[in-house]
């Protein structure tokens, strides 16, 4: 399995398929999950520009996990669903074996069977599996939740994606023995936070300080973190610079110092702190930055000048290289 850093993912339609040919009942109808009809995958960095969200890809390299949940009664809600699927949280993993040049599958590590007639199930799922600072919560009862701590270190920092209300719809759990498309679409669960700074200065560090590092997200929902805790600090030190092609008097941070954080609204004390350099002699810049809010699946970046730092936003996007 391969965390990939700093890069931004989204699963185009993930397939639910039995094989075509016919059978016993439903005891040899598996589920693979498949990305159809894709082109050449390739690892995207994190983008920003946009009014609206962006198509970006799943490499075939990486895991992805989900939990399955299944009931007896249509519509019913999670206090009636349990867990279907053993172990609780199953991994899916890539076997370009089972594709062609346009489409391959992920495969359960542990094969699941649909349930039957009389059963209705959901698919939940998030990527990359097993990233760092993930736990999943699986029981009867109630909608599969993650708790998640963002990572101390930017280098270990993940953009978790999580799928999104519409991929959580009602499947009959005694489908016909015909391949069936399940569309499981994923979306930024995190906010992006990165720099740029004015010309003729360089930056020896930057930080951000006293803001919330760990929470709660139902998956199944639109992303919405509850619980948020902490009084943590992330800081890049001595960040290399590149020209930013849109506005020539400044420069942005390597995409590799983009950090990626626990949405909230920033908590009373946080400031975002930046010491630069004209050559002659450093200063430090301190902004408030208790009351901003951060929002999943967006992008802000700081920009910072001689006396202050300023921001914009936009939505984390990757189908087009930004650099």
């Amino acid at each position: 399995m391969m965390t990939m850093k700093k890069t931004v993912y989204i699963i185009l339609a993930l397939v639910l398929l039995l094989p075509s040919c016919q059978r016993e009942g439903l005891k040899e109808a598996y589920v693979e999950f498949s990305v159809p009809s894709v082109p050449q995958v390739k690892a995207i960095p994190l983008d920003f520009g946009s009014d609206t969200p962006g198509t970006v890809y799943l490499p075939t390299d990486m895991d992805l996990g989900f939990v399955a949940c299944k009931y007896t009664s249509s519509g019913a809600l999670a206090s009636a669903w349990t867990v279907y699927s053993s172990p609780a949280v199953l991994q899916a993993v890539y076997d370009g074996g089972r594709g062609n040049n346009s489409s391959g599958k992920w495969v359960p590590s542990t094969r699941l069977l649909w349930p039957g007639a009389g059963n209705y199930v959901r698919y939940f799922g998030y990527a990359p599996y097993g990233a760092t600072g993930v736990t999943v919560n699986a029981s009867a009862g109630a909608a599969p939740t993650i708790n998640f701590t963002v990572p101390a270190s930017y280098e270990n920092q993940v953009d978790l994606l999580v799928t999104d209300s519409g991929s959580s719809r009602e499947w009959d759990g005694n489908p016909p023995v015909t391949a069936i498309d399940v569309p499981l679409n994923f979306v930024h669960a995190l906010t992006g936070i990165r720099f740029r700074v004015g010309a003729g200065y360089s930056v020896t560090s930057v930080s951000v300080n006293g803001i919330y590092d760990t929470g709660t997200l139902t998956l199944g929902s639109d992303p919405a973190w509850t619980g948020n805790t902490g009084n943590a600090s992330y800081t890049i030190s001595s960040p290399s610079l590149k020209a930013d092609p849109s506005d020539p008097t400044f420069n942005l941070f390597d995409d590799v110092y983009t950090l990626l954080l626990m949405p909230q609204t920033l908590p009373a004390g946080a400031t975002i702190v930046a010491t630069i350099s004209d050559g002659s002699g450093s200063k430090t810049i301190t902004a408030i930055a208790a009351g901003l809010v951060w929002q999943p699946g967006r992008m802000i970046t700081y920009t910072i000048k001689e006396s202050d730092i300023s921001w914009t936003e936009a939505y984390m996007r990757g189908d087009t290289d930004w650099f």
